[in-house]
């Protein structure tokens, strides 16, 4: 959390001040409170985590098989010798 905070524009210099008594610095206090006090939560339905995860990395790598055979199909060269489809492919 404290990753996403300082990369959002809602990061502040005194993120990492000590502002309570007991030396802690006003952004730790501010993740703590924010854990603490927070009931809704995204929970998944139906299998468990892992399966989720699994799920996406399959569809990403039918995806990218996909990509890589219309690359193939369509591969020409450019005056330069080099591959269109693949100067394409890496822009992406």
């Amino acid at each position: 959390m404290d990753r996403l905070f300082r990369d959002s524009e809602l990061y502040r210099a005194k993120w990492d001040d000590p502002h309570y008594s007991d030396g802690r610095a006003y952004g730790d206090a501010t993740i703590e409170r924010a854990c603490r006090i927070t009931t809704d939560v995204y929970t998944p339905t139906g299998g468990d985590a892992s399966e989720t995860r699994d799920e996406t990395d399959i569809e990403r790598l039918a995806r990218d098989v996909a990509r890589l055979e219309h690359a193939i199909e369509t591969t020409t060269s450019d005056r330069d010798g080099i591959a269109v489809s693949e100067v394409l492919l890496n822009q992406q």
